[in-house]
């Protein structure tokens, strides 16, 4: 069967359509797509699709999957991977919804948001071909850092003693090292790796972010973060895959902590890794064929 992906960053190299691109190509799919940033293809050329898979679908004709549906008679699906409370991403759903016959969502919150649409809870997962440790003599350099874009209520992160920030849109007048720059795959593997305590705070708390479970799939690095919707029900207990923090004021006081008992931080870091085995794109991929009847 052939999959067509559409992914408004394809281009970069780190995207959900590459990792669903790997996923299903690891199921034995055919794939090619299209990249809105690009504006090319790439791919097998000249296959007709069976699943339509748009991912996020911003900038995307809305007519689009209703008109290669017609030519095509594939199946049609949304994956939409951002909160639907940022923006205008709810209005965007309303308008768009009647495009697809599947409709995936990252963030579950609010609840009736699924009902109401016929969507299926779909969260972000790790790409173990990428997200897997690597060799031992690549060795720690860094006590603490954090990986993402500046976001209200992530300020308190520059703050942190002797962190390092890798990210855009972070202010200048930070007083600790901050990379200006997006850091993807092997790069970003590589902090992971060369990291003691990674650093995580979710925006807006509507689901976990893809470096929660990517931290943790690398397992060389403890994770220090606070909660979010639908985290638990993934199987992630805090303090024993994790560490948690329910106020960023305590974040200080647990990295001291855990630096100083590298036994007690090995232990979670183990944890973590075994707690997230289950949660591939591969994995991902196939609730969405089943959801297919596939």
């Amino acid at each position: 069967m052939n999959i067509q992906i559409m992914g408004p960053r394809f281009a970069y190299p780190e995207t959900l359509s590459l990792f669903y691109d790997n996923a299903f190509k690891s199921l034995g799919f055919n794939t090619f797509g299209y990249c809105e940033r690009t504006e090319r293809w790439w791919g097998k050329e000249g296959l007709t699709p069976d699943i339509l898979l748009v991912i996020k679908g911003r900038g995307l004709d809305p007519d689009y999957p209703i008109k290669t549906r017609e030519r095509t008679k594939c199946r049609t699906v949304l994956y939409f991977p951002d909160p639907l409370e940022d923006g205008d991403n709810m209005q965007y759903i309303r308008a768009v919804r009647g495009g697809y016959q599947y409709l995936f969502l990252a963030c579950s919150y609010p609840e009736y948001i699924l009902e109401r649409y016929g969507a299926k809870w779909l969260p972000v997962a790790y790409d173990p071909s990428i997200h897997r440790p690597l060799p031992a003599e690549i060795r720690k350099t860094r006590d603490v850092a954090f990986v993402g874009t500046y976001r209200l209520g992530r300020d308190f992160i520059m703050n942190l003693s002797g962190i390092e920030i890798f990210g855009n849109s972070w202010p200048r007048i930070s007083p600790h090292s901050v990379k200006f720059q997006d850091v993807y795959l092997d790069v970003k593997a590589e902090i992971y790796q060369t990291t003691r305590i990674m650093i995580n705070h979710h925006y807006l708390n509507r689901g976990p972010n893809h470096r929660v479970l990517e931290c943790l799939a690398m397992g060389t690095s403890l994770l220090i973060s606070d909660n979010c919707y639908g985290f638990a029900s993934l199987g992630f207990v805090q303090d024993r895959d994790y560490v948690y923090y329910d106020q960023p004021n305590r974040v200080p006081d647990l990295i001291r902590e855990y630096l100083e008992d590298e036994d007690k931080a090995n232990k979670v870091m183990r944890n973590g890794a075994e707690a997230v085995i289950p949660h591939t794109y591969r994995a991902r991929a196939a609730v969405i064929l089943r959801e297919m009847g596939l």
